[in-house]
């Protein structure tokens, strides 16, 4: 778990990330208790946050502050809540 001040800058950087993903991609926001992923209007599938446990699916451990594609489809339609 990152340090008090590291944790606050990745909190800031997921709510600004969010509102940005909402206002550039739109079509399908769910936000997990520290991750988030989109879809985007174009189908595809975007996703940024902790990544401790490959929670993001980028096939890494890499904690995300900007949005990471994930994937290549661009078929997804809709994400719901995340755990």
């Amino acid at each position: 778990m990152p340090g008090p001040t590291a944790f606050y800058r990745l909190v800031c950087g997921l709510l600004i990330g969010l509102f940005s993903i909402t206002a550039t991609y739109g079509q399908s926001v769910a936000a997990g208790s520290s991750h988030t992923v989109a879809v985007h209007t174009d189908g595809s599938l975007w996703a940024w946050g902790l990544n401790t446990y490959g929670q993001l699916g980028d096939g890494s451990t890499t904690n995300r502050t900007p949005p990471v594609q994930i994937g290549s489809a661009t078929t997804w339609g809709v994400v719901d809540q995340i755990g």
